[in-house]
């Protein structure tokens, strides 16, 4: 497999994230203290408290690269042959497939947990097992929206499609939530989108080649756009 990586981005972006995931939690701290000695002075305080909120916002946003998950799925899939390619970063989307198996965007959640999907609510669900993650729930990492966010990404990619896509080719984008955690449990539910353990997605792919119909010229020129 060929691995397209933009190293210095992942690099920049992980410690962006972790500085501001480090700072964030004391600056609120040190807001919250100062307000309650003293509340007359919360103007005085307010622009800390607002940077510490903005902090943790861009933590948040930033830590998709701190967890490296590009490695992971470089580890995973490094016995896939030279005719797939993977991009970390490298394209409109964090993470992106090509080969014989067609073209998959991937969408990695750390959730720890026995993740099933609820047909009335159309929602991933996640239960967590354990007394200490069930305690600590609001500090630990939850499913969020998947299907919300596959659809995002679909859109950024669809939209840098239209400006530097120029064959007649007809092209599909599949999407995978792919669970990293190596001691969550997926149920047997049928998910609108494929939902699979990190260990099982080599076999998923090699499943998924005798149905892609895409031709592998057209893979190839998919390929070489984002190169």
């Amino acid at each position: 497999m060929k691995i397209i990586s933009n190293d210095k981005k992942i690099s920049r972006n992980s410690t962006i994230g972790f500085w501001s995931s480090l700072i964030s939690p004391a600056l609120l701290l040190f807001s919250a203290f100062s307000i309650l000695n003293n509340p007359a002075g919360f103007q005085k305080v307010f622009p800390i408290f607002a940077l510490g909120i903005v902090l943790y916002q861009i933590g948040l946003s930033f830590r998709k690269y701190g967890r490296r998950s590009d490695r992971e799925f470089n580890k995973i899939l490094s016995k896939l042959d030279n005719k797939y390619s993977i991009f970390q970063f490298k394209s409109p989307v964090p993470h992106l497939l090509v080969g014989p198996a067609g073209i998959w965007i991937l969408l990695p959640k750390y959730a720890k947990g026995l993740i099933t999907f609820n047909q009335k609510r159309k929602r991933w669900k996640l239960k967590r097992e354990s007394f200490l993650d069930k305690f600590f729930f609001f500090i630990s990492e939850g499913l969020g929206r998947p299907d919300n966010e596959i659809l995002r990404q679909a859109d950024v990619l669809d939209y840098h499609l239209q400006k530097n896509w120029d064959r007649k080719d007809n092209i599909q984008v599949n999407a995978v939530v792919v669970i990293m955690h190596e001691k969550s449990k997926i149920n047997k539910d049928e998910f609108p989108i494929p939902t699979i353990h990190i260990n099982k997605l080599r076999g998923f792919l090699r499943e998924k080649e005798k149905e892609n119909k895409i031709p592998i010229s057209t893979l190839k020129a998919f390929q070489d756009l984002f190169k």
